[in-house]
């Protein structure tokens, strides 16, 4: 009976999901207004960009980084709500490079980071 006790605590001990092993997780809102994927557009028009990180579960948010045309802006999250769900919306203005990426990166208390990335293409003037 022992021995089938402890088989039993070995299984349940190595079975367990660690939610602290998983990343944080972070997507594009899409929907009416909001672009969040590749895209073509004219130099000067104005963007829509949203995005939504959530916790593993265990290891709460730290920032958000936010890279576009080579400058990258860190928003430390010191709100105890955004650090388990946080949402914002961006409002980027397409340039005269042929190509812009934009990358939004979170990062959690155990350095574990996800990013989401579209790029923006010049349309070609006819």
């Amino acid at each position: 009976m022992k021995q089938l006790l402890l088989i039993f605590c070995f299984f349940a001990f190595f079975s367990c999901n660690k939610d602290s092993d998983k990343p944080p997780t972070i997507r594009f809102i899409s929907g009416e207004d909001y672009t969040s994927e590749n895209v073509s557009v004219a130099s000067g028009e104005v963007l829509k960009i949203g995005i939504t990180a959530e916790w593993n579960g265990s290891d709460k948010l730290t920032e958000i980084e936010t890279s576009f045309n080579g400058s990258v802006d860190v928003l430390p999250l010191v709100n105890e709500d955004d650090k388990k769900i946080f949402t914002s919306n961006y409002t980027i203005m397409k340039t005269e490079n042929q190509e812009d990426i934009v990358i939004f990166t979170v990062k959690d208390e155990n350095d574990k980071k996800t990013s989401v990335s579209l790029i923006l293409t010049l349309k070609v003037r006819k």
